[in-house]
């Protein structure tokens, strides 16, 4: 029972991991955008703005990448929390909330 509830707490961690990094990478697109659009035309800034450019596309790769490892890890563990949920159900390890309440509700 114990891993239900470590599974649990990585699933809620995973969670608020790819809120974040879907919060930053909309943030580092939208800086991404604003910084392609003011493409100097001398060819001596052209460098400097690349130059710029770099750090601020990699942002955006970083984030990508976390975002949807964060994603899958929520995929694969709400399947494997639901998994679990179902053996302990059938094996009468997790007792119905229904019947309890309804045990309650008669005393």
């Amino acid at each position: 029972m114990i891993w239900y509830g470590v599974l649990g707490l990585i699933f809620f961690i995973s969670i608020i991991g790819g809120c974040v990094s879907g919060i930053m990478l909309i943030l580092f697109r939208i800086e991404l955008h604003t910084v392609t659009k003011r493409k100097p035309k001398k060819k001596k800034n052209i460098a400097r703005w690349e130059k710029r450019l770099k750090p601020i596309r990699l942002k955006v790769n970083y984030m990508k990448y976390l975002f949807l490892t964060s994603l899958a890890s929520v995929i694969t563990l709400f399947l494997i929390l639901w998994i679990f949920t179902i053996q302990l159900q059938v094996t009468n390890q997790l007792p119905d909330l229904e019947l309890r309440s309804e045990q309650q509700a008669e005393k």
